[in-house]
């Protein structure tokens, strides 16, 4: 018998989530093992039989840019070839260090191998497995006639009696009974999961964007509906809590919910869960959405907005202060993932007196209240609101990663403007490491924010773009309809921000970069954060990176100067976009890449140089520290590795992570 081959066991990381791949090509022909599973994901994708598994589907959106600059890979192990027991042994030690949300859906036939391990795992710990990640195909014969006939195959070849082996292993466990791998009946919750949005597609085609999202081919969404300042701390942090927790902890800014509603009309158990509606355009909605403005102590109520208002109109609508959320942001999520994540949907709403004492008796985990429910629950007008505030919930708080988000959706391009402004602020203020960064880039998502008028009333004032007014803007950001200038106040400052770093207390300065926050004094007399954008407008961000001594040093051996660099992150014309330019150049390149970046006019090439050149810092009480710890860095790396790995010119030794590099 000839010898068998050696294969590679690769770990592949593409945006924080991981796949593997087995291949003889090493890690120097890392290249040729892509093309392999490329040609592979292609013939899936072109066959009446197969579909694309997950892993490949990303692998092939890849291919549409030629950019493999997110997919970064490990050897992990090697195995000979037909060694499948060594092989399962070690992906399931490797998968099993993962959340199931950070695992690709691929095709992972040898994993029944594990039947030849030597501690003989239970039926059970299969299942259980195959339960946590249900988007692995471990390759079963395709039904029970197919099982008992390969579990029975003569050994032509290794292959074929280890597979016969495993098989009638796992036959053995079961006790004869395959049910539990061919059960030809649906669970409940199955079945009333595809009973609800087949009824969906056919009877409300017109409300598709609600509970479909074609990019993903994703059936089924939840939605939560909160304020621009909190959606940039849920974007920042990548969770979204409950009230209880994001209140203890510093991340809810602003509190959705009329005060009669908080207090008399909710259980306590209710503020322990993160909630989100099925659906947009709730009568919670209709009451609280938008810009509504101070009226007075002693108002008009005929003069105030039909939704501020009850229907004789002589108040507000509820007693005490009525619910306000000045820039509503929906974002959306797949419901199936967050189901089997843990979460729960509920028996209509749970706001109000037919909310159960104990939350359990409040879940609907068979779907049954979905399916009869589903025609008030995306009803118009005519349903009970408690139906249509439908609620799917997760204790405490949800988490997630920039590949689970689905859809963020804003009323107007002004305010994903002000969201984008925010964000990157963000990014500024609250991280120091480059991981960090690169967690919460909003280039993994920018796509997926989107304009959509179809979720809104666009009761109140809205923030909106008009024509810029100057050389230096792209735009007017301005409140529509106007609200009174006593009840509007414009902030405008120097960009700066302070942080520590390394103990040191840094202070970051960009005087040409204006920072403008336009305030509302609301509706109860408050004053709220209703805008926050940037002089330029289309100037995100920017900062000066300063590479380390070691880093200087490395670079003059292999032949070149590795220069200070100025980055910019920027949302020009509608495209978001990050840039570098190294001091003293005139000529500006996407991060990333030495690809020249050539979208700027003249006259606004000079305008960020200005900006990014008046980029001052000061440490305090000390000046810039000898030693800076490689967790603080506080930027991304000037360009990513190329997919060998291996440094091949100016620039591609960026990677190396050193104890000098700052960035302010």
């Amino acid at each position: 018998m000839a010898q068998s081959k050696t294969e590679k066991i690769y770990r592949v990381e593409i945006d924080n989530k991981y796949g593997w791949f087995v291949s003889t090509y090493g890690a120097d022909q890392f290249d040729q093992v892509l093309k392999r599973q490329l040609i592979l994901a292609k013939r899936n994708r072109d066959s009446e039989d197969f579909q694309p598994t997950e892993i490949q589907q990303t692998l092939l959106k890849l291919a549409e840019t030629g950019d493999y600059s997110r997919v970064h890979y490990k050897i992990i192990s090697t195995s000979d070839k037909d060694d499948y027991v060594a092989r399962a042994r070690i992906i399931i030690g490797e998968v099993q260090h993962y959340a199931p949300e950070q695992v690709f859906g691929q095709s992972v036939s040898s994993l029944y191998f594990i039947a030849g391990l030597s501690q003989h795992p239970l039926l059970s710990d299969l299942q259980k497995m195959m339960n946590k990640y249900p988007q692995f195909n471990l390759g079963w014969p395709i039904d029970a006639d197919k099982y008992q006939q390969q579990m029975m195959a003569p050994g032509e070849n290794e292959y074929t009696k280890l597979r016969a082996q495993a098989l009638k292993y796992w036959f053995d466990q079961a006790g004869g009974d395959l049910s539990w791998l061919y059960s030809s009946e649906q669970t409940a919750a199955q079945m009333n999961y595809a009973q609800t949005y087949q009824w969906l597609r056919q009877n409300k085609p017109e409300l598709i964007n609600w509970y479909y999202d074609q990019p993903s081919d994703t059936m089924g969404m939840i939605w939560h509906f909160t304020d621009i300042n909190n959606m940039a701390n849920i974007l920042s942090y990548q969770e979204i809590t409950s009230k209880n927790y994001g209140q203890a902890n510093n991340i809810i800014e602003n509190d959705n919910a009329a005060a009669s509603v908080n207090v008399s009309a909710t259980k306590p158990w209710v503020h322990d869960f993160a909630r989100f509606y099925l659906r947009p355009q709730t009568p919670t909605q209709y009451r609280n959405e938008g810009i509504y403005q101070y009226h007075g102590d002693h108002p008009d109520f005929t003069a105030m907005p039909k939704s501020l208002v009850n229907y004789r109109r002589d108040g507000f609508w509820t007693t005490g202060k009525p619910a306000h959320l000045p820039v509503p942001v929906f974002i959306g999520f797949s419901l199936k993932k967050f189901l089997q994540r843990g979460g729960h949907l509920t028996k209509g709403s749970l706001a109000g007196k037919r909310v159960a004492d104990q939350p359990a008796e409040m879940y609907d985990d068979d779907l049954s209240f979905l399916c009869e429910n589903v025609a008030d629950i995306y009803s118009d007008r005519k349903a009970p609101s408690y139906l249509k505030h439908t609620e799917f919930i997760v204790p405490d708080k949800m988490t997630f990663d920039a590949a689970d988000i689905l859809r963020i959706v804003v009323r107007s391009e002004a305010e994903k403007i002000v969201l984008l402004t925010m964000l990157t602020e963000h990014d500024s203020f609250l991280f120091s490491n480059k991981q960090a960064h690169q967690a919460i880039d909003p280039q993994k998502y920018i796509d997926r924010i989107v304009v959509d008028p179809g979720f809104f009333y666009f009761n109140g004032s809205t923030v909106q773009t008009g024509a810029g007014t100057d050389t230096r803007n792209q735009y007017h950001l301005h409140l529509q309809p106007a609200v009174a200038p006593e009840n509007l106040t414009r902030v405008e400052k120097q960009f700066g921000y302070e942080k520590t770093v390394n103990g040191n207390e840094l202070q970051v300065s960009v005087p040409e970069l204006k920072q403008v926050t336009l305030k509302v004094r609301d509706v109860n007399g408050e004053e709220k954060v209703v805008a926050r954008f940037h002089d330029p407008d289309w100037i995100l961000g920017a900062s000066k990176w300063i590479p380390s001594k070691r880093k200087r040093e490395i670079s003059a051996a292999r032949g070149y100067v590795l220069k200070n660099r100025y980055y910019s992150t920027l949302y020009y014309h509608g495209q978001y976009c990050k840039l570098w330019r190294e001091e003293g150049a005139n000529e500006w390149h996407l991060v990333g890449s030495h690809q020249a970046a050539d979208i700027l006019t003249p006259a606004d090439q000079a305008i960020l140089k200005k900006v990014e050149e008046s980029c001052r810092e000061e440490f305090k009480p000390a000046d810039v520290p000898e030693f800076i710890d490689p967790a603080i860095i506080l930027t991304e790396d000037p360009t990513l590795p190329g997919l060998s790995d291996q440094p091949t010119g100016p620039g591609d030794d960026d990677d190396i992570m050193d104890d000098g590099d700052f960035l302010f």
